[in-house]
């Protein structure tokens, strides 16, 4: 049924035919020439985008205006069958649900004359589920509308004000009218088809039970001075009126605005009067004049009202006005602004924010305090109506706050005019410079709370390893703070007295590196039960991390107590196994030989128990264990000294584990584990998710699996789910246990919470299976393995001007070059930057472990701080 145009080489219509059902039309018998067609597209259509694809078979010929490009017909080729026509489809249809929400003021539950639009009413739009998918509020005329909705099953939710609920739905029997809310102000479902594009769904709501009532009128000045109301006065703004109970006391306030008008609304009914505050100098008229009580003044010389009754019949009393007396003497004003000044200089620009609620007095020529208010939330203040003279302005700081260094810059507009104590100097308000309206504040922002860490370094001259009246202080001693990464961002000395002190601190996690002078080393921790007696320092110097608090802002009991140390062939920490935490071994083979290594100089003795026992094997930093190996074993090396006296030599008791696992070789599987962050930048506080998921590549089942993921020291653990066994957050193992062949997968989900700055990088790898894996070995902490994978994430570190940060990026990046030009894998950063590296193997941030950012922030030393004050004075 489509309409075809043959057209000369002129572009004249010369014959036209239709479209069959197939779609197809034809011009036959034509002699050769040039023709081209022209296609009429159905109404509200049009055509698709011409010569499209290679296959000019199958694209559409027809321009935006239906016509082809011309075609000649010649006796070699008389026939062209490939101009066609591609038309778009008619757009679906759309439809819409609305209507409006009423009040139902004369309780039939339907809406009709009697009843007033509500405003402001949130709707709700639902889909089929009944989730929320929209939203909007009624306007002033009470309607609303959900517009161009796709076709399908919908319903309205409405939310009632408070205090105010749904009158019955479906009263009456006029649906247009009715209400469609149910009690919990939601609809029943309806269906928008191509036949039911439009639905109207309203509400109504009950009128509130309590009747109240309204007091109010207008403050005028009597500019003709006949004690009335009329076309010669002017009303007046910003005076101050009061709502007095049948009592007499105070219950509310408000001012004029700019038409002189006040309002007291939604008033229960009871007995009230109201007082007005003449603007300072001036009077009201004689009150209650003339004949008309709309006009007259209805304020006493105190400026009140007599008493009138709200009824039920007599609800609103809008006739309490007040005339004033045309001032004798003209008035001015004192006002501006309080800021904060977030950049710190001194004056009130961009960067800076109004601070509301803030006390601001008044003060006479004496200084006497006449007059007071509050800064709004826009941070300004206003004393109107001031009779002209010397005043000046004082500011009440919030508590623990101050004021910035007044008069700076060379703007007064946006200078800081309040002195050390916040008041101003005097202004003086004359007929020509009425209004002071740059009388500002600008207050320092809280500043952070601060903390410190220190304590005193002694030698243990009674070798009893805690701090005692034998015991002397040691000076010269270097001392590293460390932050939460365990990176040193600052250092000092001991005195003579032995005392060192790291202050104004910002509040977090901190710990404190001491360093042995040459042939000494540290005592035993944590000695005694006084803490403040104690050493903190461990064996390699360094104390446990401790945490400044709001509460617990001063650590200062981080001491270290040193001893000589006559023996310098000491093991210094516990011995670790060469071949990895785990070794796998087939079943069936015979014991490898398992080896150790000692840090410092010493030997192993090797045990089967964690603690006591007997030793399997001792002196020797080789073990063979005899047999073959059917089920895993565990072994346990201790590490001690070789000299023949040790006295002096740090006592190690912790044991390492190396556990042989049995593996079933026959059975050789193939699982893989790959580690997701889902966030690469973040900050102290924020809650992160890490994602491990473990899959198995082979043909052959899995079984005995345990993934191990150390959380790294920046976060705490909060939760973790597991799709497969579970994650033990104290060991940080997650054991799954079995792995189905042929791509069986499972994951586990940890997620912490942020607790420390720096770059933090978290590793988890398989640690444990029953069979061998065919191209991986678990546990052996060996980079490139499919069955281990690292990911981290930065969190931007804040540093004082005199402080650096020390960055640590794993070994497995080679030939790492900074952006600053630093090379290798640790780096230091003293200056405000965004860091990043390049290495052979991958890049910061493309790796995701980057950027390292640096920030400076305001560090002020107690010992250089000193308070002043600048006022300013006229020269001689």
């Amino acid at each position: 049924g489509v309409k075809v145009y043959l057209l000369n080489s002129a572009g004249v219509k010369i014959d036209s035919t239709t479209t069959g059902a197939d779609g197809k039309y034809l011009f036959d018998s034509l002699t050769p020439g040039t023709y081209s067609v022209q296609f009429v597209a159905p109404a509200g259509q049009t055509f698709v985008t011409a010569t499209q694809g290679g296959d000019a078979t199958k694209d559409s010929d027809a321009g935006t205006n239906g016509i082809t490009a011309p075609v000649t017909l010649t006796v070699a080729a008389p026939n062209v069958s490939t101009l066609d026509a591609g038309i778009k489809p008619v757009p679906a249809p759309l439809g819409s649900i609305g209507d409006i929400v009423f009040v139902d003021n004369n309780g039939d539950n339907v809406q009709d004359a009697g009843d007033s639009p509500a405003v402001g009413v949130k709707v709700y739009l639902l889909n089929s589920a009944g989730v929320k998918i929209d939203s909007t509020t009624t306007g002033a005329d009470g309607k609303y509308l959900f517009d161009s909705l796709t076709l399908g099953t919908y319903s309205v939710q409405f939310v009632a004000p408070a205090g105010q609920t749904f009158v019955t739905p479906f009263s009456g029997t006029d649906p247009t009218k009715d209400s469609d809310a149910g009690v919990n102000g939601t609809t029943a479902p309806v269906t928008l088809t191509a036949t039911t594009l439009n639905v109207s769904l309203s509400a109504g709501i009950q009128k509130p039970v309590v009747p109240v009532g309204s007091i109010g009128d207008v403050v005028f000045v009597d500019n003709n001075g006949d004690n009335v109301q009329d076309a010669g006065d002017s009303p007046i703004g910003g005076v101050k009126v009061y709502l007095l109970n049948a009592a007499g006391v105070k219950i509310d306030s408000t001012t004029t605005g700019t038409d002189g008008k006040y309002l007291f609304a939604n008033l229960p009914l009871g007995t009230y009067s109201v007082q007005f505050v003449a603007p300072a100098g001036q009077s009201f008229v004689t009150p209650l004049s003339g004949t008309d009580p709309t006009k007259d003044s209805d304020a006493g010389a105190n400026g009140t009202t007599a008493q009138v009754t709200l009824t039920v019949a007599n609800p609103n009393v809008l006739t309490l006005d007040a005339g004033i007396k045309k001032p004798v003497v003209p008035v001015g004003s004192i006002g501006d602004t309080v800021f904060i000044d977030n950049n710190g200089d001194n004056v009130q620009d961009a960067g800076d924010s109004p601070i509301g609620g803030v006390k601001v007095y008044l003060l006479n020529n004496t200084g006497a305090k006449i007059d007071s208010t509050t800064t709004g939330t826009d941070g300004k203040y206003l004393f109107a109506n001031l009779p002209l003279g010397t005043y000046s302005v004082q500011f009440v700081a919030p508590a623990g706050q101050s004021f910035v260094t007044p008069l700076s810059g060379g703007d007064a507009t946006k200078d800081s005019d309040a002195g050390v104590n916040g008041t101003t100097a005097q202004v003086t308000l004359t007929a020509t410079t009425p209004n002071v309206l740059t009388l500002g504040a600008g207050i320092k922002p809280v500043p952070a709370p601060l903390g410190s860490i220190g304590d005193l370094v002694f030698v243990d001259n009674n070798s009893d390893n805690v701090q005692d009246a034998g015991d002397s202080p040691i000076g010269g001693v270097k001392v590293y703070l460390l932050n939460s990464a365990g990176a040193k961002i600052d250092s000092t000395t001991t005195g003579t007295d032995g005392k060192y002190l790291f202050a104004n601190l910002p509040l977090g996690t901190y710990s404190v590196q001491f360093v042995a002078p040459a042939g000494q080393s540290f005592v035993t921790p944590l000695s005694g039960t006084d803490p403040t007696k104690d050493s903190d320092a461990g064996i390699n110097g360094t104390t446990a991390q401790v945490t400044l608090t709001a509460t617990t802002p001063n650590v200062l009991t981080l001491d270290a107590g040193l001893k000589q140390l006559s023996d310098p062939q000491c093991p210094t920490a516990p011995p670790t196994s060469s071949l990895g935490p785990n070794v796998f071994v087939c079943r069936g083979e015979i014991y490898p030989t398992l080896t150790a290594l000692v840090a410092g100089t010493g030997t192993v003795d090797w045990y089967k128990t964690a603690t006591g026992g007997v030793p399997v094997a001792t002196g020797t930093l080789e073990y063979k264990p005899a047999g073959n190996v059917t089920v895993s074993d565990t072994f346990y090396l201790a590490s001690r000294s070789t000299l023949a006296s040790s006295a002096n030599c740090p006592t190690i008791t912790e044991r390492t584990r190396l556990i042989v696992m049995a593996q079933t070789c026959a059975d050789t599987v193939d699982l893989a584990l790959r580690k997701l962050v889902d966030k690469k930048l973040a900050k102290v506080g924020d809650l992160i998710s890490y994602t491990i998921k473990v899959w198995n590549q082979s043909g052959t089942n899995a079984t005995g699996v345990e993934v191990s993921d150390s959380l790294n020291a920046g976060v705490r653990y909060e939760s973790s789910t597991a799709t497969r066994g579970s994650y033990d957050s104290n060991t940080k193992i997650w054991t799954i246990g079995n792995i189905a062949a042929n791509g069986d997968t499972v994951s586990l989900t940890i997620q912490v919470r942020v607790i420390a700055e720096g770059v933090w990088f978290n590793t988890a790898q398989i640690t444990k299976a029953d069979q061998k894996d065919k191209d991986s070995t678990p546990g052996n902490n060996k980079e490139g393995e499919d069955d281990l994978d690292r990911v981290c994430f930065s969190v931007p570190m804040a540093i004082c001007s005199d402080q650096k940060v020390e960055v640590r990026i794993p070994s497995a990046y080679l030939n790492v070059v900074w952006s600053d030009g630093q090379t290798g894998n640790v780096a230091t950063f003293s200056k405000a930057g965004i860091y990043n590296f390049t290495a052979t193997n991958g890049s910061c941030p493309a790796g995701g472990c980057c950027p390292v950012i640096v920030e400076l922030k305001e560090c002020c030393p107690v010992d250089v701080c000193v308070p002043f004050t600048i006022k300013r004075g006229k020269a001689n």
